[in-house]
This record gives structure tokens, C-alpha cells and sequence, in this order.
């Protein structure tokens, strides 16, 4: 609640700026001393400046602070800002539940998609030797982008060679090159899919998308062999929650992929299973 209203405290003041005598007050002689601030009528004002503000500039004040606060705090903050949130124009309606798609659904998307990246970015990979030895935490949020990068491994034995673990689908979909004779492993929120097909509805992982059920499965875990050209040829989970893919190693993940009895990373996959039993994927709310 704080960092939203500090969002609407920093809106008010750009507006005020533009509203003249009305942004200072007056003294009288409509004359203020330098460097004072003069506060009157506090409660009327902030309702007039409120009130003042188009319903579009409110829109894109409340879809920024939906990146960080839930829409439910803002309509209880005044009759303006509950018409706002409940506004129903430019957006799609459902015949069968009138009213029910407004603006606040739409802020909700927002806050969901950020909530779903946030706990992305707090993730770690875990790795726990079979032999004992001292575990290893490979975090996302060590990464210089946690959502395109890819994690060193060199302290997780020699089979780390055999292994690439990134969150860059370009890395995933590279050749040989860092990926020759290696199983590559990625896993990444459904947004950055998401975004990635709308740029290129040809990509790869289009032909699953409408299958993925974000709300369940917000993260996708992917397998395949860096030697293959083909790029449809890959494992992939995209039915698990965060916390259902945390309580398995990434070999059971595999096992669980509607493609992992296909070939598209299965062989490697085996031969990796000492290694990849090892890893396990936990979040850090």
C-alpha cells in the first residue's frame, strides 16, 4: 500500500504543477515565500486534484502500481478510483457475465505477471551430490538477467560437462558451439514465452502455448540435445506448479513431460540421470 501511495503522491505533484494558483495557494497577495509549502484545505484539495485527473492518466497511474501492489487496494480508496477500476469501456465483454471484464481484471493481469517473475527471479537451483560433499545453490537472482542467463556449473563436478543450465531461449536453441555433446536445460516464466512468440508466431515453442495453462503452470521447464539442428525436437513441462516442481529432482520433472518418452532429449536424459537426479528447482518467496 505504501508503494502505491507514493505512485499517486508523484502523480499529484505532476499535476499540480499545471494547475496554478491551485497547486501553492495563496496567502492573500497570491504571493509565497520562497521555499515554503503552503498546506490548506489539505482534505478538499486532494479530493478536487483527484477528481481533477482524467480517467485515462488514472488508468495508466493504477497499470503501473499493478506491477507491484494488488489492484484490491486502490477502488476502497475513493469513489473516483472505484470507477475507475470498474470501468468496462474499450474492453471486451463476456455476453454470459456482463461487467464482470473491466479495468481491474486487467490490473490483476498485470500484478500476477510480475508476482509470477518476481518469484522466478527468488528461485534457486540446488544441487545436492549423491556421494555427499557440500550443496551448491545456483541462484536466479545471481545471474546479470535472471531471465537470459546461464548458470556456471563448474562447482558441481565433472559432469557439469555433460550439462547446460541457462533461462536464455537463445542459448536453448543454439547448435553445438558451448552446446555440442551437452543435454541443455532451460526453464522460464510463460511471459517470456509469451513474448517471444508474439514477436516470432513461427518460434518453436508455438505449437504449445495453447496448451500451457499459466495460472497453473506459471514456469516451463525444457530438455533437448545441443547437437540437434531440429528445433522442434526438445522434452518440455509445462503442467506443474511452482511448488509441485519444486518437490522433484529435474530427472523426475523429465519423467513427468508430455514429450519425454519422444526422443527429443531422452537418450541424454538417461545418460545424464546421476547428474540431473541431483538438481532441484526451489523458490525463495
Amino acid at each position: 500500500m505504501f508503494k502505491f501511495t507514493k505512485k499517486i503522491a508523484i502523480a499529484a505533484s505532476l499535476v499540480a504543477l499545471y494547475s496554478g494558483d491551485h497547486a501553492f495557494g495563496s496567502n492573500g497577495n497570491n504571493i509565497m515565500e520562497p521555499g515554503t509549502i503552503m498546506l490548506a484545505n489539505t482534505a478538499a484539495y486532494n479530493n478536487d486534484l483527484v477528481n481533477a485527473i482524467p480517467n485515462d492518466i488514472w488508468k495508466n497511474i493504477l497499470a503501473k502500481a499493478s506491477e507491484e501492489t494488488h489492484p484490491d487496494h486502490f477502488a476502497p480508496v475513493c469513489q473516483k478510483l472505484n470507477a475507475v477500476m470498474h470501468d468496462t469501456r474499450g474492453i471486451p465483454q463476456d455476453p454470459n457475465n456482463p461487467g464482470a471484464n473491466n479495468f481491474k481484471q486487467q490490473c490483476v493481469k498485470i500484478y500476477e505477471e510480475n508476482e509470477n517473475l518476481r518469484r522466478f527471479k527468488n528461485g534457486i537451483l540446488r544441487y545436492t551430490p549423491v556421494a555427499g560433499g557440500a550443496v551448491v545453490e545456483l541462484k536466479f537472482s545471481d545471474l546479470v538477467n535472471p531471465f537470459c542467463g546461464t548458470f556456471d556449473l563448474s562447482k558441481c563436478g565433472n559432469r557439469s560437462q555433460s550439462l547446460r543450465i541457462t533461462t536464455s531461449m537463445e542459448e536453448f536453441f543454439k547448435v553445438r558451439g558451448e552446446n555440442e555433446d551437452r543435454l541443455v536445460f532451460l526453464t522460464c516464466p510463460f511471459h517470456v514465452v509469451e513474448q517471444a512468440i508474439h514477436s516470432n508466431p513461427d518460434h518453436p515453442f508455438a505449437k504449445i502455448l495453447s496448451n500451457w495453462d499459466k495460472s497453473k503452470a506459471p514456469i516451463g521447464m525444457f530438455w533437448r540435445m545441443g547437437n540437434f539442428a531440429d528445433p522442434f525436437s526438445f522434452d518440455y513441462l509445462v503442467t506443474e506448479s511452482m511448488k509441485q516442481l519444486s518437490e522433484k529432482n529435474l530427472f523426475e520433472n523429465w519423467q513427468k513431460s508430455g514429450a519425454a518418452w519422444a526422443g527429443g532429449a531422452g537418450v541424454w536424459v538417461e545418460w545424464c540421470a546421476v547428474w540431473v537426479s541431483c538438481l532441484f528447482l526451489k523458490n525463495q518467496n
